[in-house]
């Protein structure tokens, strides 16, 4: 009978159209382990800003598609400046891989000689928000950013652990005791299970008035079909997110001058690598951070722009 129970409670939460199974309901599981997520406890921080006592900020770069390693390590080098680098598997079948690929890993080992350190971004890259709450299962295995499967403690702590253990082993790299979650998809549950998995300290990036402290470097599409209030149907109007290389170095210079602490204690966000092909905004690289350094700021390490002493 308990077989026969359990068979019929699975069939109930299948949706059925002409007679051809179209999806799975997975709203009871989701909630179930939404509850026992709920009853962990546990202490985290989500670190938007350092320290804005000193003039030290701090650069980071999510990996991408690596494709820009060279060029970033180059730069880097030229002008003596270390940096945090978050670490996914998130483009594997791309043609620069997104980790394991030799090319990628040597970059990222001379970057370390830099004095550069290294955090969690996840092995799979998977939006985690929605790999807790999807309720479709259709979804769930159409969206490549959505994991097949709910998105539970251990789940989570394979995640964390995977990209950490692979990377140590690739190159002899300890990461540094943060991690950071792609699309910056958090909130306290997810907050709450990455500490239970040994990551209590989640690095997000600055925003003030101007918006977020990002390079928008993963932007491709100029315009963008939005929704007329007007018709039923969708006109094509300029992509907000969407900056020319000059108009962005020109953005990041103005967050500096409205910001009350200038860009003291701020965090940074850029990729070694997207998608983006034209005008690429990594090649701002080098009048950024020179333009900074007039200026009298010191680029340093997460770990450094966040504790209570000068780094520089």
């Amino acid at each position: 009978m308990h077989k026969i129970r359990e068979y019929e409670d699975t069939f109930s939460k299948l949706k059925i159209v002409d007679g051809k199974i179209i999806d799975f309901d997975l709203t009871e599981r989701v909630e179930k382990n939404l509850q026992s997520i709920d009853s962990l406890y546990t202490d985290y921080k989500n670190i938007f800003r350092g320290n804005t006592a000193f003039r030290e900020t701090a650069l980071t770069f999510d990996l991408g598609t690596g494709e820009d390693l060279p060029y970033i390590y180059t730069v880097l080098k030229r002008f003596d400046v270390r940096a945090t680098i978050f670490i996914s598997n998130e483009m594997p079948a791309s043609s620069y891989g997104s980790l394991f690929n030799e090319r990628n890993l040597f970059y990222l080992s001379r970057l370390s000689e830099l004095g550069c350190e290294f955090g969690n971004h996840t092995w799979s890259h998977y939006n985690l928000k929605s790999s807790l709450y999807e309720t479709s299962k259709k979804k769930r295995l159409e969206l490549s950013f959505v994991s097949d499967e709910i998105l539970n403690e251990a789940a989570f702590s394979i995640e964390l652990n995977r990209v950490a253990q692979r990377f140590q082993q690739e190159t002899g790299i300890t990461f540094a005791p943060f991690w950071r979650a792609p699309y910056g998809a958090i909130d306290h549950r997810i907050l709450t299970i990455a500490a239970k998995a040994g990551y209590p300290n989640h690095v997000l990036w600055s925003a003030n008035s101007e918006g977020p402290l990002d390079f928008y470097d993963y932007v491709k599409k100029r315009v963008m079909w939005v929704k007329d209030e007007k018709s039923t149907g969708f006109v094509l109007q300029k992509n907000p997110f969407y900056f020319s290389s000059t108009e962005m170095l020109a953005r990041l210079k103005r967050w500096e001058q409205i910001d009350r602490h200038g860009l003291s204690g701020a965090i940074a966000i850029s990729h070694l690598g997207t998608g983006r092909k034209t005008d690429k905004m990594i090649y701002i690289l080098p009048e950024f951070i020179s333009y900074f350094q007039e200026k009298g700021y010191h680029f340093v390490l997460v770990s450094e722009v966040i504790n209570h002493t000068q780094d520089y």
